[in-house]
């Protein structure tokens, strides 16, 4: 089990999450700092300002809603799949990774996610249909009033559990099909590994919190460490761990223990674990991306936005600005999943992949008159003239454009025409276009009327309403003025789109001439509150949740 850091790799520069403290515990397991979202309504037709009000908060797809701290976790969880190490590398230096025992840390938890993926290995195992047996669980375990984020699959396996500690989170363990976890109705968390038949082990461990940081703490271990001979018979041997020492045990005294710390086998319900799938439909994933409460995925290598801060890619207008656009839905790749199609002059093409919406842009002239098949036309307006018609071909978040004719004219009176990059007689291509009919997309109007951002004296307002309207509250006692004051302790930036306020408590001594220009002699922080600047929505920050 292993502490670990990461996630968005604009997140990581700005918590500093891969500042890891590493910790042993009595299993020799590690830890690190690390980081839940938040639901989205679903219309049939997109609009920019579709309402969220009665959207369910446990079941949330990968955005940075809910505490920014494990919607960092969640997004890494639902982007990454694979057991390549290049891969692991490439992205840990993505976010800026470097140090080898980080990555090490950060590779573990890729890998166990990796092995965990529901449809590993199968030709469609990154359709939605696996997507939604993958998900995860958010409670209490310990009843410290710190969540712990748990990593899992609708079938109840584990694949990671977080505590969290002063808006850091920690990786408490991570597991695979050989070393499995399950977690009781006391919030305990059972490991159980395995190296064969007669080589097992079933450690018990409680969530403790030592000088801030969450740890794990042994209860208990025992299992089986080989055979020994007797008579010519292979007998298994039992042991209990006792003061760090493995100690010689009967098996009748084995499966006593055992008994004693069995888990129920619907230990998901004994335990109370909600499960919530990870990935959102596409539908509220457009929706959101068109409300800009979650950031579309750009060109590789040119990471993530905010759709009002991109701009159209020939006239480099911001899509704050468009209005009287057209959409379209409509599967261009065939993969039974719809991309959002918005027609602006130039042409937008928004996919789903992997529950992230990922964002194409085409100039006018290299894209129009698109098809349900995904083909579209395009030309060459210079003086050597050529136009024809190409089709998109999608590979994960990769775009391909393959050629399938084009006819080139340089203003000689004979011109040259091309299918699938051969050249053919005038009389092929007519057959060509005879024989592959096409069916253009059909656009309705779109009315975007993108959000403006809340400012900051609305952000306050905001949450002093969410808090009861406590800002300016003042009582007396025993010499003392007590004064309810809200601050913003943190603006948004390109990183991160919360205002952070504090609410907090500012002690005077009434009794001292000029009081009021003085500062406080002492302050107390009652609760923290995160407000997002384009919707306006609430969310408790911290180990202090809920509304006062």
């Amino acid at each position: 089990m292993k502490k670990c850091a990461s996630l968005l790799l604009c997140f990581v520069m700005l918590q500093l999450l891969l500042s890891c403290h590493v910790n042993e515990s009595p299993s020799g397991v590690q830890t690190s700092d690390q980081p839940t979202a938040g639901s989205v309504a679903t219309d049939d037709a997109p609009t920019a300002n579709s309402t969220r009000e009665n959207a369910p908060a446990q079941n949330t797809p990968p955005t940075e809603s809910h505490t920014i701290t494990y919607g960092r976790i969640l997004d890494l969880y639902c982007r990454h799949y694979s057991d390549s190490k290049d891969a692991i590398d490439r992205y840990a230096d993505e976010l800026g990774i470097t140090d080898t025992r980080e990555k090490d840390l950060f590779s573990q938890l890729l890998i166990s996610t990796y092995l965990f993926y529901p449809g590993r290995g199968q030709a469609d195992s990154d359709s939605p249909h696996y997507q939604q047996s993958c998900g995860y669980a958010i409670q209490d375990l310990n009843g410290d009033y710190y969540n712990e984020l748990i990593l899992m699959n609708e079938d109840g396996s584990i694949i990671a559990v977080f505590s969290r500690s002063n808006g850091n989170a920690f990786l408490l363990g991570n597991f695979s099909p050989r070393k499995s976890c399950r977690i009781d109705s006391q919030g305990r968390l059972h490991e159980y590994g395995s190296n064969g038949a007669d080589s097992f082990s079933h450690g018990i461990y409680s969530i403790v919190h030592e000088n801030y940081e969450p740890s794990l703490r042994l209860i208990a271990e025992l299992g089986a460490d080989g055979s020994e001979w007797i008579d010519g018979v292979a007998v298994t041997t039992y042991y209990k761990l006792e003061n760090n020492e493995r100690i010689r045990i009967s098996e009748a005294e084995f499966h006593e223990l055992e008994e004693q710390y069995r888990t129920p086998a619907d230990f998901q319900e004994a335990a109370g674990l909600a499960f919530s799938p990870l990935f959102a439909p596409p539908e509220e994933l457009f929706t959101a991306a068109l409300k800009n409460e979650i950031r579309v995925c750009l060109k590789v290598g040119e990471g993530f936005s905010y759709l009002k801060y991109c701009e159209t890619p020939y006239s480099r207008i911001l899509f704050s600005e468009l209005r009287n656009l057209q959409y379209a839905k409509v599967d261009l790749d065939g993969d039974t999943v719809n991309e959002l199609v918005v027609d602006c002059g130039d042409t937008l093409i928004l996919r789903y992949h992997m529950g992230r919406i990922c964002l194409y842009t085409f100039p006018f002239r290299d894209l129009y008159h698109l098809n349900t098949d995904g083909s579209y036309s395009w030309n060459q307006n210079s003086q050597d003239f050529a136009y024809g018609e190409s089709q998109l071909l999608f590979e994960g978040d990769q775009l391909r454009k393959k050629e399938l004719w084009k006819i080139v004219n340089d203003g000689s009176p004979n011109a040259e025409f091309y299918v699938d990059g051969k050249q053919v007689t005038q009389e092929e291509i007519l057959k060509y276009f005879e024989e592959n009919p096409k069916t253009k997309v059909e656009f309705s109007p779109f009315e975007a009327t993108w959000e403006g951002k809340i400012s900051p004296e609305e952000a306050l307002q905001i949450a002093d309403a969410y808090w009861g309207h406590v800002d300016g509250g003042m009582d007396r006692a025993g010499g003392k003025t007590m004064i309810e004051r809200l601050s913003i302790s943190e603006e948004p930036n390109p990183f991160s789109p919360f205002y952070r306020i504090v609410w907090q408590t500012e002690y005077y001594y009434h009794w001292e001439e000029g009081w009021e220009d003085r500062p406080p002699y002492h302050t107390d922080i009652n609760r923290e509150v995160l407000v997002n600047i384009f919707t306006g929505k609430c969310e408790p920050f911290g180990g202090c949740d809920g509304k006062g």
